[in-house]
């Protein structure tokens, strides 16, 4: 899931990583650090994230160095990963601090960034509160952004273990990458016939990004893609599965399980970032 915090929410974030405490106006604390991380510390928290900082002489207040770290992360899209890793229960273990209750305060900032934040057993969950439609045939945007989020959703349901909910995401969302490219790629004078089956859908975007099967490519890169399609008729048909498992008089409990919805949420991911970035080289490049 791709998320950004809004200027007040980070600055928010900022005070509770790196601030000293804080006293407003009525007498009352706005914000603390959780845990007091000092300037080696805090090197060694951003570093997780693929810094390459060092502590030593000269180096910024921490409050300074802490606002350019998140704000960096923040505008990459990595916002997540350090919510996640910093609020991790398994950090606070011998210190004396209401997690929850400080959790409910930064839920008051990201509300508005359409976010919530809990703790679910071992670990810390961000949750889009946003009511979104996952598949639409007319999207304004695909990028890499998008496909991250969606797939982020299928691991959501995974780990509800809502596996039938998993595989319907992972084949939704593959549709709409290929609906998008299609879109943007067609003739104008071409008409676009609407709710194409998967694989015939597949079809058309990968022969007019040059991915089907042909003499002039490779054996090995032809078995690829012809193994390429195989993926696509399968995510096409996997939900008969549970469609089998429910239909008249059967009574028989849901076939799909964990592996199967891993398996079709990671190919709908590979397939799609590889259409994408086909997509993204063969057409975008040209426009810059």
């Amino acid at each position: 899931m791709f998320i950004k915090l809004s200027n007040l929410s980070l600055e928010y974030l900022v005070g509770i990583v790196a601030d000293k405490e804080i006293i407003n106006q009525f007498g009352d604390i706005e914000y603390f650090p959780l845990r007091y991380l000092s300037g080696s510390e805090l090197v060694k928290f951003f570093n997780q994230f693929g810094y390459r900082d060092e502590y030593g002489s000269g180096f910024p207040a921490r409050k300074k160095y802490a606002y350019e770290k998140l704000n960096d992360l923040n505008n990459k899209g990595r916002i997540k990963e350090v919510l996640e890793n910093f609020f991790s229960p398994q950090s606070y273990i011998d210190l004396e601090v209401d997690l929850i209750k400080q959790l409910d305060k930064l839920n008051k900032y990201i509300y508005y960034d359409d976010l919530s934040i809990r703790l679910d057993k071992k670990k810390c969950i961000i949750n889009s509160t946003k009511k979104t439609v996952i598949l639409s045939n007319a999207l304004s945007k695909v990028d890499h952004d998008y496909i991250k989020e969606h797939i982020n959703k299928c691991d959501q349901k995974i780990e509800q273990m809502d596996y039938s909910g998993a595989i319907n995401n992972a084949k939704s969302l593959l549709e709409s990458v290929l609906n998008f490219i299609r879109g943007e790629i067609s003739d104008k004078s071409e008409e676009i016939k609407e709710n194409l089956e998967l694989p015939i859908l597949y079809k058309q975007v990968s022969r007019k990004l040059n991915l089907s099967e042909d003499e002039k490519k490779s054996n090995s890169i032809n078995q690829i893609l012809r193994g390429l399609s195989g993926i696509v008729a399968g995510l096409a048909s996997y939900r008969n599965l549970e469609s089998d498992a429910h239909g008249k008089g059967n009574k028989k409990k849901s076939q799909l399980e964990f592996h199967h919805a891993i398996l079709a949420a990671n190919s709908a991911k590979t397939i799609s970032e590889f259409i994408y970035s086909s997509y993204e080289k063969q057409y975008l490049s040209k426009q810059k």
